[in-house]
């Protein structure tokens, strides 16, 4: 793969998905997330990688459970270069927090981030859901992995599910808000 895409260009690819599943109403009353809740998670991570490192040049998948229970992601990407670095349950500023200890280490040539269901069941605003996505971008542009920094990663429209009718208008808002391109300049 490392071949067939030259190092000085990155394609960045991240994927937000928002009000997929409901959380209980104690949930929707959380304060800002806290990354230390995953600390054992991504010390995992770390501590694999030292014994087997993923691949530079790699394709990270990283974000919530839908990532984390992704268990035959290697075999539906086969062929490919493919790291599962999801920690389940993770909101936006979580992911984003984590991105220098197990995303940007390894240079990957294409992120996929599948993240903000669990922050718009939280209660976050669809405002600020969008806000901490162009955050996480601004921290993937800004990393040494990123060559085309103007790139803005396509985001695609969040359904709408029976289970989550009480996150309907925060996503339809959020789908509103992220239906032209994000800007992180």
């Amino acid at each position: 793969m490392a071949s067939s895409m030259p190092r000085a260009r990155v394609l960045l690819v991240v994927v937000a998905l928002f009000g997929l599943v409901a959380l209980p109403d104690r949930a929707r009353s959380q304060g800002a997330p806290d990354p230390s809740r995953f600390e054992s998670e991504i010390h995992a991570f770390e501590t694999a990688d030292l014994s087997d490192p993923p691949p530079r040049g790699g394709i990270i998948f990283s974000g919530s459970s839908s990532i984390r229970l992704w268990t035959t992601l290697k075999e539906d990407f086969a062929g490919l270069p493919v790291v599962n670095r999801g920690f389940g349950g993770s909101m936006l500023p979580e992911v984003t927090a984590f991105l220098d200890r197990i995303v940007i280490p390894h240079k990957p040539a294409l992120v996929v981030i599948y993240c903000g269901g669990n922050d718009i069941n939280a209660g976050r605003s669809a405002e600020q859901v969008t806000a901490d996505f162009k955050a996480l971008v601004a921290v993937l542009h800004d990393a040494p992995i990123a060559r085309l920094p103007s790139t803005s990663p396509p985001t695609r429209a969040s359904p709408s599910s029976t289970s989550s009718r009480g996150c309907w208008a925060p996503t339809a808002s959020r789908n509103r808000t992220s239906s032209s391109r994000i800007s992180c300049t």
